[in-house]
């Protein structure tokens, strides 16, 4: 079920992105028995309305139907409501025929929603990359780093880049954002910021995932298209907001095993980043996460590249291989500890405070160490003459 509001725009935040962040005034009903809602302080919200769903022209005292099915269950979902339309009013980029063109692609994504739309996928005839795809169906011993989270994004990256030894802009792995999560790119400000800061290139959106410089039908496609496009290596990852169930197999994560597999069969070397916490309340996510346990102890049938960051307290240390050793991962995979590089390396080159799940570096250490042990090992794999980084 979805719940929709009226509200009225206050005043218009910003634009970049390919969103529109504005702050809305929202009146809400009394709450439903046995149903508390999460309302925003003052009445004011923080809201997004994203240009590939319809670029209207917003302006303050507009009033607007606004989605705040999340709010209301009190959801995280990046802790902002998403505009739908103005409540009277057509797009403004409509074009004049009222038809698009076709020469500006026709793979449908959201596809047989109110909201599907028209996207050029580089698999398509007339778009770049379609003659290389015709062509090229092998990986050719590409390294794919495979991320379970979004927040692993920006330090796997950077770490990339320092380890490459070229600084920021220079050996840029390409990002690929999966159907797992979140599906607009638009709505992560990680995406934005290491693209405006030259940390990741080019950025493909594929599945029911939208908003890339290249689209995409397929996981598989998307690193086709990566491995040719001049990268040296590809992060792929799901965008914001995965999901768990507290359950074995009811979790958005699990993705890890089909992907690395399908890197595996590519030609490519999958190189996992260990989903690792020693802060988490929850049990199940206490030192290796039981998601990574299961995807990778479990379902995946290839044997890959697992990364744990060297230099880890002998306690956390001992914790981890004795839960790898467990789920059987050290008998299936390949296990290799990597120093990361130093933290104050790293952060400088990130232009926002670094978080996941709510805890920032120093109360999440394990996690971002994880990341950037990742992506130095595959800027390693990548480029073999640098210094081996196992510790």
């Amino acid at each position: 079920m979805m719940e929709l509001r009226q509200a009225r725009i206050a005043r218009i935040r910003g634009r970049g992105g390919g969103r529109l962040e504005l702050e809305l005034e929202l009146r809400w009903p009394a709450d439903p028995p046995g149903h508390p809602v999460d309302r925003p302080a003052g009445g004011r919200a923080r809201a997004v309305a994203l240009d590939a769903l319809g670029c209207f022209p917003y302006r303050a005292g507009d009033r607007v139907w606004v989605n705040v099915t999340a709010r209301c269950l009190r959801l995280g979902s990046g802790g902002v409501d998403f505009v739908v339309a103005p409540a009277a009013g057509r797009p403004a980029a409509a074009s004049r025929a009222g038809l698009l063109d076709r020469r500006h692609g026709h793979i449908m994504k959201l596809r047989y929603t109110p909201l599907q739309l028209a996207v050029q996928a580089c698999e398509e005839p007339g778009a770049p990359y379609h003659r290389l795809l015709r062509r090229f169906h092998q990986l050719q011993g590409f390294p794919v780093a495979i991320l379970a989270l979004h927040s692993m994004v920006a330090p796997c990256a950077a770490a990339f880049a320092v380890s490459a030894g070229c600084g920021a802009g220079a050996a840029r792995p390409a990002l690929v954002l999966t159907d797992s999560a979140a599906l607009p790119a638009a709505v992560s400000d990680w995406v934005h910021d290491l693209l405006r800061r030259r940390l990741v290139a080019p950025l493909i959106t594929c599945g029911q995932a939208f908003g890339g410089q290249l689209e995409a039908v397929h996981a598989a496609s998307a690193l086709v298209a990566a491995s040719r496009s001049g990268a040296p290596a590809a992060l792929v990852a799901p965008g914001p907001g995965v999901v768990g169930t507290a359950t074995l197999l009811g979790t958005s994560c699990l993705e890890v095993a089909a992907l690395a597999d399908l890197v595996a069969a590519l030609g490519g070397t999958a190189v996992v980043a260990c989903r690792l916490s020693f802060s988490e309340r929850r049990l199940r996510h206490r030192g290796v996460s039981h998601h990574l346990q299961t995807a990778l102890g479990m379902l995946a049938w290839g044997r890959h590249w697992l990364v744990l960051p060297a230099g880890l307290p002998r306690w956390q240390r001992h914790a981890a291989l004795s839960q790898l050793a467990r789920c059987g991962i050290l008998g299936r995979h390949r296990v290799v500890e990597v120093p990361p590089p130093a933290r104050e390396h790293l952060l400088p080159m990130l232009s926002r405070p670094w978080q996941s799940m709510g805890k920032q570096v120093h109360q999440e250490p394990a996690l971002w160490d994880a990341a950037a042990a990742c992506g130095r090992f595959l800027a390693w794999l990548a480029q073999p003459q640098l210094p081996q980084p196992a510790g």
